[in-house]
């Protein structure tokens, strides 16, 4: 059962919008299952965050049965984020290869939850950029062959989605074309960079299952969404007018949710079932 001493979200915002909303997996300091009791009656998808890859880290199937369970009778889909701390693109070819193989098993494990998407950082791994500034040759090539092992054997490209960082999202772009994965745009991301939000969600809203919605200020991003620019925030309201996929509000504590819940409101007034 959920901590009974965490605070409870005031009211539920389940099919309030056009769009699915959900936040992270850790927005409470327990483990998935505390928060996916506490956040589930009130939102429509938890984003289950599994940033590392190391010894352990690997989810049960057990756990994860219970997540499938607690996913059909609280009503809620998941995303699930996958591993950050591996790179498909490393020089090494062991640790390439170790990547690849995170990532299987990740995508195996998870196979039962059925999520709307599976996040994926294509880290740099340390490699700067060619001296014209485009993206770093050898890195792009080796990043293109542990795809393609990836997403042998029929796996969809679709069930992928490319998170935008802090490196130009156009590096990336041919590989997202050639093997038909998705995208996920992460505003924090792209404001700190100084980047156009609207720019990169038209040029890829055809495959866009999922945003990373967050306040991001000062060199930092997750914070609450009021940290947002007004600029920023502007240009969100507008894209999120007639945006289909899913929401995260990717913050990591329970009054930064309340916060971005209530500036979601008012950027976006609900406006599809549930009473205020």
């Amino acid at each position: 059962m959920a901590d009974p001493c965490f605070p409870r979200l005031p009211r539920s915002w389940k099919g309030r919008y056009p769009f699915r909303l959900g936040t992270t997996s850790f927005i409470y300091p327990a483990d998935y299952v505390p928060n996916v009791l506490r956040l589930g009656p009130y939102l429509d998808e938890i984003e289950l965050l599994m940033f590392a890859s190391g010894p352990g880290d690997l989810p049960s199937r057990a756990l994860i049965r219970e997540l499938a369970g607690l996913g059909s009778d609280l009503a809620i889909a998941y995303n699930v984020h996958l591993p950050t701390d591996i790179c498909l693109g490393a020089a090494d070819g062991r640790a390439r290869g170790n990547a690849v193989d995170t990532l299987r098993r990740f995508l195996e494990r998870v196979a039962p939850l059925a999520a709307t998407v599976h996040v994926l950082h294509l880290e740099l791994g340390g490699h700067a950029p060619e001296s014209d500034g485009s993206a770093p040759a050898a890195w792009l090539e080796r990043t293109a062959v542990s795809l393609q092992e990836l997403l042998a054997g029929g796996r969809q490209g679709a069930g992928l989605a490319v998170e935008v960082l802090d490196y130009p999202f156009a590096w990336v772009e041919p590989l997202v074309q050639r093997f038909g994965l998705g995208v996920c745009v992460d505003v924090g991301h792209l404001v700190l960079a100084g980047r156009g939000i609207r720019e990169v969600v038209e040029r890829h809203r055809d495959h866009l299952p999922i945003l990373h919605l967050h306040g991001a200020a000062d060199g930092r991003d997750h914070l609450a969404l009021g940290a947002l620019p007004p600029a920023a925030a502007a240009e969100v309201a507008g894209l999120l007018a007639d945006f289909r996929g899913t929401v995260s509000l990717e913050v990591f504590d329970f009054p930064s949710l309340l916060d971005s819940l209530a500036c979601l409101e008012a950027l976006v007034p609900p406006g599809a079932g549930g009473d205020p």
